[in-house]
């Protein structure tokens, strides 16, 4: 039971942070565009998403279901199959016009800029924190150098 929720804990926290920024950024562009408010087709479909997501989060980058695997794999095991559930949501819930092909292509360049820019954007996160923590850590190991010269003299 406990593996169970090892594994349901992060997914549902994933969905959440999706869900939570997927209708973050539909009622700026509903501001903007004014489209009059959100669909209930949209709304379920907003939240399939999200599970699906929050799933293919845990399952590509924690080492809860693969332990080792070199990020770049991490990220194809992730937006292939988002892709593939993404594009089925699109197509079942009728968010494009299924005979037009330009639209697809463009839902496509606009998946692969928010894929490229969310991942830029955790790097330089991570990058930014590790610096911060290994700073952090300098310090620590300098207080402690200097506690431990401090007792030496009494």
């Amino acid at each position: 039971m406990k593996k169970f929720f090892d594994i349901v804990m992060p997914v549902k926290t994933a969905a959440c942070y999706i869900f939570t920024a997927t209708m973050c950024v539909y009622a700026v562009l509903d501001l903007v565009f004014g489209w009059g408010g959100l669909p209930d087709n949209y709304l379920f479909s907003f939240l399939l998403l999200s599970l699906a997501g929050g799933v293919l989060q845990i399952v590509a980058f924690t080492e809860l279901v693969i332990k080792r695997l070199r990020y770049t794999l991490r990220l194809f095991v992730f937006a292939v199959p988002y892709l593939a559930v993404l594009s089925a949501v699109a197509a079942g819930f009728g968010w494009l016009p299924a005979a037009q092909p330009g639209a697809w292509a463009l839902f496509f360049l606009i998946f692969l800029a928010v894929l490229l820019t969310m991942t830029l954007g955790f790097e330089l996160y991570y990058r930014i924190s590790g610096k911060k923590y290994d700073g952090l850590l300098g310090q620590y190991r300098a207080s402690r150098t200097r506690d431990e010269n401090s007792r030496g003299e009494y």
